[in-house]
């Protein structure tokens, strides 16, 4: 974690000027050190639990949750595929996760259906491949483009989650991480132009980001990540998202 300068909020030099400042002031203390293999099960999961209008904080929360029930554990996923369905969905439906609502009570998970599927498709990919055993699919030998290729046959990874995934555990190299925050600011800065998308021009996104990033020097797993805590105005919790 680490303090940002509040003036920085107002920062509005255009493209590669204001990627130069980030970098500058904050590449020096901001972290992403690679998660232990013992872990890599955990972030697959968080990762999984993640997603267009879920925030840090709700997915820390259910992710918790869940990992506590063991809902994670591996024999879980010998069950049937309706059977461990039913069990994601009661759990997602439940009122019991953070941060509470505006009324003080605890949450259900968005997308408690979509979400129940894909932990459970996901699972079950996972035994299927690699029986819980990430690190005999995942090295160094492998691109980042390589080993994110390969996730992307798992039911529930897209490039986002794939590239916050492989950039968590230290495989992750040169890829962006092109959450909201990201994709907005990179329009505010015009390094990117206005009529792509995340949904369908990912790829074209990247390029240009890893490009600029290139131009000032700055490593695009931490600059993205940089560019996170900045456009949540330093209310990140780790170098986690």
């Amino acid at each position: 974690m680490f303090n940002i300068d509040k003036n920085y909020y107002d920062l509005k030099p255009s493209g590669i000027g204001a990627l130069s400042i980030l970098w500058n002031n904050y590449k020096d203390i901001v972290k992403n050190e690679a998660i232990d293999v013992n872990q890599w099960l955990d972030e697959f999961f968080f990762c999984l639990l993640g997603g267009y209008g879920i925030t840090y904080e709700l997915n820390e929360s259910a992710f918790l949750i869940l990992k506590n029930k063991g809902l994670f554990e591996k024999q879980i996923f010998a069950k049937s595929e309706d059977s461990i369905f039913q069990l994601f969905q009661n759990e997602l439906n439940r009122r019991q996760f953070s941060p509470r609502g505006k009324n003080g009570n605890f949450r259900a998970y968005r997308f408690p259906n979509s979400k129940g599927l894909i932990l459970t498709k996901a699972g079950k990919w996972l035994k299927d491949v690699c029986d819980f055993k990430l690190e005999n699919v995942f090295s160094m030998e492998n691109s980042s483009q390589e080993n994110r290729n390969f996730l992307l046959s798992c039911p529930g990874f897209g490039y986002k989650s794939s590239s916050w995934f492989l950039r968590n555990i230290g495989l992750g190299s040169n890829l962006a991480i092109l959450d909201i925050h990201i994709y907005r600011t990179l329009l505010d800065f015009g390094i990117i132009p206005e009529n792509l998308q995340v949904q369908t021009n990912y790829l074209e996104i990247e390029d240009y980001f890893c490009k600029a990033c290139d131009l000032i020097n700055a490593k695009p797993e931490l600059m993205d990540l940089i560019i996170w805590m900045w456009a949540r105005k330093g209310n990140e919790k780790n170098a986690r998202l």
